[in-house]
Protein backbone atom coordinates (compact mmCIF):
# COMPACT_ATOMS: atom_id res chain seq x y z
CA UNK A 1 0.00 0.00 0.00
CA UNK A 2 1.41 3.30 -1.21
CA UNK A 3 2.30 6.19 1.65
CA UNK A 4 0.16 8.93 2.20
CA UNK A 5 0.33 12.25 4.08
CA UNK A 6 -1.65 12.46 6.63
CA UNK A 7 -2.34 15.42 9.14
CA UNK A 8 -2.46 15.33 12.90
CA UNK A 9 -4.22 18.64 14.89
CA UNK A 10 -3.76 19.27 18.30
CA UNK A 11 -6.54 21.78 19.01
CA UNK A 12 -5.23 22.48 22.79
CA UNK A 13 -1.77 23.15 21.81
CA UNK A 14 -2.54 24.56 18.33
CA UNK A 15 0.16 21.94 16.75
CA UNK A 16 0.18 20.00 13.59
CA UNK A 17 2.21 17.44 12.38
CA UNK A 18 2.19 16.44 8.75
CA UNK A 19 3.59 12.96 8.36
CA UNK A 20 3.62 10.33 5.16
CA UNK A 21 2.41 7.03 6.04
CA UNK A 22 1.21 3.59 5.79
CA UNK A 23 -3.32 4.39 5.57
CA UNK A 24 -3.26 1.34 8.02
CA UNK A 25 -0.83 2.78 10.84
CA UNK A 26 -2.76 6.23 10.65
CA UNK A 27 -4.47 5.05 13.81
CA UNK A 28 -1.87 3.33 16.00
CA UNK A 29 0.23 6.65 14.61
CA UNK A 30 -2.64 8.56 16.43
CA UNK A 31 -2.57 6.81 19.41
CA UNK A 32 1.49 6.91 20.10
CA UNK A 33 0.85 10.83 20.11
CA UNK A 34 -1.87 10.98 22.14
CA UNK A 35 -0.81 8.75 25.00
CA UNK A 36 3.03 9.81 25.60
CA UNK A 37 2.29 13.34 24.64
CA UNK A 38 -0.92 14.49 25.42
CA UNK A 39 -0.07 16.45 28.22
CA UNK A 40 2.09 19.09 26.27
CA UNK A 41 -0.40 18.15 23.02
CA UNK A 42 -3.60 18.02 24.91
CA UNK A 43 -5.99 15.59 24.72
CA UNK A 44 -7.70 15.76 21.45
CA UNK A 45 -6.62 15.05 18.00
CA UNK A 46 -8.04 15.84 14.51
CA UNK A 47 -6.52 13.71 11.62
CA UNK A 48 -6.88 15.05 8.17
CA UNK A 49 -6.09 13.63 5.03
CA UNK A 50 -3.89 15.22 1.98
CA UNK A 51 -7.03 17.08 0.82
CA UNK A 52 -7.73 19.02 4.22
CA UNK A 53 -10.77 16.02 5.01
CA UNK A 54 -11.05 15.34 8.41
CA UNK A 55 -11.16 11.73 8.69
CA UNK A 56 -11.44 11.30 12.51
CA UNK A 57 -10.51 11.84 15.83
CA UNK A 58 -9.08 10.58 18.50
CA UNK A 59 -9.48 11.67 22.50
CA UNK A 60 -8.11 10.39 25.79
CA UNK A 61 -10.71 9.96 28.04
CA UNK A 62 -10.52 10.98 32.03
CA UNK A 63 -8.95 7.02 32.47
CA UNK A 64 -6.12 7.72 29.62
CA UNK A 65 -8.41 5.53 27.41
CA UNK A 66 -8.26 6.51 23.81
CA UNK A 67 -11.51 6.30 21.38
CA UNK A 68 -12.11 7.45 17.86
CA UNK A 69 -15.25 9.24 16.44
CA UNK A 70 -15.27 9.31 12.59
CA UNK A 71 -17.70 11.84 10.10
CA UNK A 72 -19.05 8.81 8.21
CA UNK A 73 -22.09 7.28 9.72
CA UNK A 74 -22.82 4.79 7.20
CA UNK A 75 -21.30 1.89 9.49
CA UNK A 76 -24.37 2.13 11.46
CA UNK A 77 -26.14 0.11 8.33
CA UNK A 78 -24.27 -2.88 8.69
CA UNK A 79 -25.83 -5.17 9.68
CA UNK A 80 -24.38 -8.45 11.85
CA UNK A 81 -24.43 -12.07 10.03
CA UNK A 82 -24.19 -13.99 13.25
CA UNK A 83 -23.75 -13.60 17.19
CA UNK A 84 -21.11 -12.56 19.00
CA UNK A 85 -20.70 -14.78 22.27
CA UNK A 86 -17.57 -14.88 24.69
CA UNK A 87 -15.22 -13.64 22.15
CA UNK A 88 -16.38 -16.04 19.36
CA UNK A 89 -18.00 -14.81 16.41
CA UNK A 90 -20.78 -17.46 14.77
Amino acid sequence: MNKQEFIFVFPQSGETITKEMNPLAVKDAAIKYLKTQNEVRGDICIIKDSKDNVIAMGYVSDNMKISFFTEDETVNDIKPIGVIEEGRYE
